[in-house]
């Protein structure tokens, strides 16, 4: 292994000798000019990409490189203004990176979205920055260890334009077009193993993803042609496939014409193009709105009265909105947070 400046605090188990697994700037007497710290994205065997805050100077940087290898170069400082080659040697072998590092075009970045699991946040801010905080056991905030963090942290992954999580993993849609995951306690990243993985890596099967719900243990992925595909724990029959089995690949739900989907515990909720709700899972306090507490191995649908525009899965409950604007609500309601203000807009029995 060599590195410049520092060890790493954490090393990838890896068969490729002539690996790059850091890329880090922070303020030293080496760079003066940084204000904090930045940890480059890894973007496969061939780039690292990185957005420094507006008004950085990068014109003379002396990074941290860590790699599984003899040596690299070039090493000490450079002129970042444009692409930097960094080339590795191992063991008789060489591998070629490419480091482009980009100066934010926002001076003071707001806040654009935010998504949560029942014990981790993830920030997403509108110069495409990410940032995390809570519970990490799982690597589900992509920060290359399993170590929670109880400030907001930058995570890793640049030029973000949409972000799903959930218990045990996060998926990002660059502004590429391009997805990246972490995650997978129970396979649910689809990937055919139930690996750790603790940072941001290329998957290709969400790129066209309309929509992502991300239970306790499942993935849920809506493709633009209406089908709903799923992978991962399956305990409660989240995966509606008529067995308990996890699945570490995805594959079809026996639904289609899907619109919209939400999901959260181990339940999942629907809408197909012709407006109809449908829901299966757990349902142990009645928050499909089927009207009874009893679990569903496959989708069944649900009774409502009006037209909904949009569906919402809690912690055993559920909310939709309609087309006027009114929410209604159904389950646990045991912190009363179900505001059963308007006793109509209730859409089945809790």
């Amino acid at each position: 292994m060599t590195a410049c400046n520092k060890d790493p605090l954490y090393t990838p188990d890896s068969g490729n000798t002539t690996q790059l697994y850091g890329f880090e700037l922070e303020k030293t007497i080496s760079n003066t000019k940084l204000g904090r710290y930045y940890e480059g994205m890894i973007m496969g065997d061939t780039a690292v990409h990185l957005t420094v805050d507006y008004g950085t100077d990068i014109s003379s940087l002396e990074p941290t490189v860590l790699a599984s290898a003899d040596s690299v170069f070039p090493k000490g400082k450079q002129d970042f203004t444009s692409a930097v080659k960094y080339t590795i040697w191992a063991n008789g072998k060489s591998a070629t990176y490419i480091v482009r590092i980009a100066i934010s075009a926002i001076q003071h970045p707001a806040v654009q979205a935010m998504a949560a699991g029942s014990s981790h946040l993830l920030v997403l801010k509108n110069d495409g920055t990410l940032w995390a905080s809570g519970d990490n056991s799982n690597g589900q905030l992509g920060m290359g260890d399993l170590s929670s963090r109880n400030i907001l942290t930058q995570v890793p992954v640049y030029d973000v334009a949409r972000l799903y999580t959930g218990d045990c993993g996060t998926v990002v849609m660059l502004k590429d077009g391009t997805a990246w995951a972490t995650g997978n306690q129970y396979g649910q990243l689809g990937i055919g193993n139930q690996n750790s993985v603790v940072s941001f890596t290329r998957q290709p099967f969400f790129d066209d993803a309309v929509q992502i719900a991300i239970t306790y243990g499942e993935m849920i992925v809506l493709k633009p042609d209406g089908t709903l595909w799923g992978a991962g724990e399956n305990d409660y029959q989240v995966l509606a496939q008529g067995d308990r089995y996890v699945r570490t690949s995805f594959v079809r739900i026996p639904i289609s014409d899907v619109k919209q989907i939400s999901g959260y515990a181990w339940d999942i909720m629907v809408q197909k193009t012709n407006g109809e709700l449908w829901g299966w899972g757990f349902n142990f306090l009645g928050e499909l709105g089927l009207g009874d507490s009893t679990a569903r191995a496959v989708p069944a649908k649900i009774p409502v009265s009006t037209t909904i525009s949009k569906i919402f899965c809690g912690g055993n409950n559920s909310f939709l909105i309609d087309n006027g604007g009114q929410v209604w609500a159904v389950g646990n309601n045991v912190s009363g947070q179900l505001a059963f203000d308007h006793p109509d807009r209730l859409f089945a029995d809790p």
